[in-house]
């Protein structure tokens, strides 16, 4: 497998950097969730100590990505026949990780993007 992306296919790299991040997202996800379900004590806080690391590592590897990615050239976007979701498909393509944040702040009820810079709970 190669390490740069060609023109139809993800790399090696990118694929590992993507599946490394669904993993600590949801390791993440499932120790914010759950944790309080751990017994108290040690458990407890070793739960949110990984939280706390996974979080932190998950910044380092936003930062890997973006390093990567700007290195890196994508490949081709794919032509589609959905009129104009066909658009914001090619766009989503593109940038996935904006897309997916969006979605996930409509899907959490944030009302406007300063919601989270306030601290407000959704």
């Amino acid at each position: 497998m190669r390490l740069f992306n060609s023109v139809n296919d993800y790399g090696a790299v990118a694929q590992a950097l993507h599946w490394l991040t669904v993993i600590l997202v949801a390791l993440a996800w499932a120790l914010g969730i759950f944790g309080d379900l751990l017994p108290k004590g040690a458990a407890r806080q070793a739960g949110l100590a990984v939280h706390i690391y996974t979080g932190l590592a998950l910044l380092v590897l936003v930062a890997a990505r973006l390093t990567w990615r700007s290195v890196d050239a994508s490949p081709a976007l794919e032509v589609t026949e959905l009129g104009p979701d066909g658009k914001v498909a090619r766009v989503c393509r593109r940038d996935r990780e904006l897309c997916a944040l969006r979605a996930a702040c409509r899907g959490a009820g944030c009302r406007n993007r300063a919601q989270f810079a306030r601290g407000d709970a959704l």
